[in-house]
């Protein structure tokens, strides 16, 4: 009877945990093929990796938007009001010899829109269409490294800076695709 009563708890408690998925926006790419595409959130502390990366230009204070596999439309993008890491505008951190800590959610399919922080935090209708004719890079990064939870590194900036002059010991290097030259 009691483990019964131990399972049927259980149950309703992970029954209650699940959630309806989330309803994302549609959108049209340029090539006029529908996306599903949803605003990014912050992940759970816990979660939040430690990205170090370089790009190809200076785009330290423009904000990333995510694009699909093909490249020809925008599948996630930050929330005019989602772009503060602690507190502050979500601009990435400068670590040693270029590179730079990632503080909003940089990837292998990140591409830099030609609006700053700044200006992205002051819009109020951010649809993926305005933001599509607002990338000004489709292929900005040239190195990308993940380096563990963030949440394990007690000094950050120094610890980092430390593994980039070993060569990114215990990290795991991401290919990145090859540079485009022009615009899609």
């Amino acid at each position: 009877m009691k483990t019964k009563l131990t399972l049927a708890i259980v149950s309703m408690l992970l029954f209650s945990m699940c959630k309806a998925p989330q309803k994302t926006h549609e959108s049209n790419s340029p090539l006029d093929k529908k996306e599903e595409i949803a605003p990014k959130g912050n992940p759970p502390k816990e979660l939040v990796q430690a990205i170090v990366y370089k790009t190809r230009g200076n785009y330290n204070n423009l904000v990333p938007v995510t694009l699909n596999e093909a490249r020809n439309a925008i599948v996630s993008y930050p929330a005019p009001t989602d772009i503060y890491y602690k507190g502050e505008l979500a601009l990435p951190t400068h670590l040693t010899n270029g590179y730079l800590l990632d503080n909003r959610g940089i990837n292998t399919n990140s591409a830099f829109l030609n609006i700053t922080y700044e200006e992205y935090s002051q819009l109020t209708n951010v649809t993926p269409d305005f933001l599509w004719q607002n990338i000004i890079d489709f292929t900005p990064l040239t190195e990308l490294y993940q380096c563990g939870n963030r949440s394990d590194f007690t000094e950050e900036v120094d610890l980092l800076n430390a593994i980039i002059e070993s060569g990114f010991a215990n990290c795991k290097k991401i290919e990145v695709p090859p540079t485009a030259t022009l615009k899609l």
